[in-house]
């Protein structure tokens, strides 16, 4: 049996009951808050802004998105981009693991957690966020090259 570190769910989620019950459902761990994010070693975020706010405080996460089956539909029929993540996106790789739609279920995450539940694994993600930031010149006060990127699609 592993044993897990305290997870930090960081959520957008309206609701902070229902979210709590799903991670308790998805994680069977202690879930904790925590004020100062540094002190977290991995978190669970949905796609957006807490994504960007843990991939340059350099904390290796995983993004999940669960949406409803016809936005899911919608999503795969008509958005032809391969990631949700900004970082994945101007990476063109899965540098943050992401679960969408179906994908987000408890057997899932919980596969990915055990896997690096381990401090190599996590120096090894965060190296990446690391990099992946600086090769495309994402940084808290320059919001250029976002834009420069949304602009190719519009």
């Amino acid at each position: 049996s592993v044993t897990m570190k305290p997870v930090l769910i960081i959520s957008t989620y309206p609701n902070k009951k229902s979210i709590l019950k799903i991670a308790n459902d998805l994680v069977k761990t202690k879930i904790i808050a925590c004020v100062n994010i540094s002190k977290i070693d991995f978190a669970l975020a949905c796609s957006g802004t807490v994504h960007l706010e843990l991939s340059l405080s350099k904390i290796p996460h995983l993004i999940f998105y669960k949406t409803n089956f016809l936005n899911a539909l919608f999503f795969k029929m008509f958005i032809k981009i391969k990631f949700i993540s900004l970082l994945n996106i101007f990476s063109g790789r899965e540098i943050v693991k992401e679960f969408f739609h179906k994908d987000f279920n408890p057997k899932s995450i919980n596969s990915y957690l055990k896997s690096v539940n381990n401090e190599i694994k996590l120096n090894s993600l965060s190296n990446d966020l690391v990099n992946n930031i600086k090769i495309n010149n994402i940084n808290f006060f320059d919001l250029k090259p976002i834009f420069d990127h949304l602009k190719k699609f519009s």
